[in-house]
């Protein structure tokens, strides 16, 4: 069953509404005229962010050379209310009115958007909107479903226990190498005493050997 334009944008998360958005003003199919919700001059459609997010979002193509608001509504097949009220929050969010979007999104049930505090956007005009769309694909990575939040989380907690895991293992290497160390160590410590002893030896066997060359050689004297 075909989806209605507003049933799009209700499935669609906060990440995808400021992509749609984004990726439909790299690739317009009007041409970019900020202050233009869709007009038509000499059959040039011309169309602000919010036409270019329209369009993208209900993949319209090719886009013939009119545009008001009644002709968006058979256009993009959806009540004409809410695609109005869609563009105003998608002119709010160029505008870096971020709340002003918010607000209407919650009023039509679509996502809202999330930013962090300190996180400043540029108001994109016509002059400079193609270097102020990274600064809103930085806002949309910072865009998290719960599921995704649960599944970051998630993979979080397993990289944690996987890393808990590694630092025991190598504890334990290190205590068992601790252990042959010092056995080695006593091993050490019995081959020194073995030879010192074995010297001991040695040198006591030289000494009674030279004592009995001694006697042996007196005894020759004797004679």
């Amino acid at each position: 069953m075909t989806q209605t334009f507003e049933e799009k944008v209700k499935a669609m998360t906060s990440r995808q509404i400021i992509m749609a958005m984004v990726n439909g003003l790299k690739n317009p199919k009007v041409k970019v005229d900020m202050i233009s919700f869709g007009k038509s001059v000499d059959n040039v459609c011309y169309g602000c962010a919010a036409t270019c997010a329209v369009l993208q979002i209900a993949d319209v193509k090719p886009v013939p050379a009119l545009m008001d608001m009644s002709e968006h509504n058979e256009l993009l097949d959806g009540d004409w209310l809410f695609i109005a009220e869609f563009e105003t929050a998608i002119d709010n969010l160029r505008r870096n009115k971020v709340q002003e979007y918010n607000k209407i999104a919650r009023k039509r049930g679509f996502a809202t958007i999330r930013r962090r505090q300190g996180f400043s956007l540029p108001r994109l005009d016509n002059s400079n909107y193609m270097t102020g769309l990274p600064r809103y694909e930085q806002l949309a990575e910072m865009q998290y479903t719960t599921q995704e939040i649960s599944e970051r989380l998630s993979e979080s907690t397993k990289r944690l226990a996987e890393s808990v895991k590694r630092a025991a293992e190598s504890k334990e290497r290190l205590a068992e190498a601790k252990e042959r160390l010092a056995e080695a160590t006593e091993r050490a410590a019995e081959s020194a005493k073995r030879v010192a002893e074995s010297t001991k030896r040695a040198a006591e066997s030289a000494k009674r050997a030279a004592e009995s060359k001694e006697r042996l050689a007196a005894m020759q004297c004797t004679r």
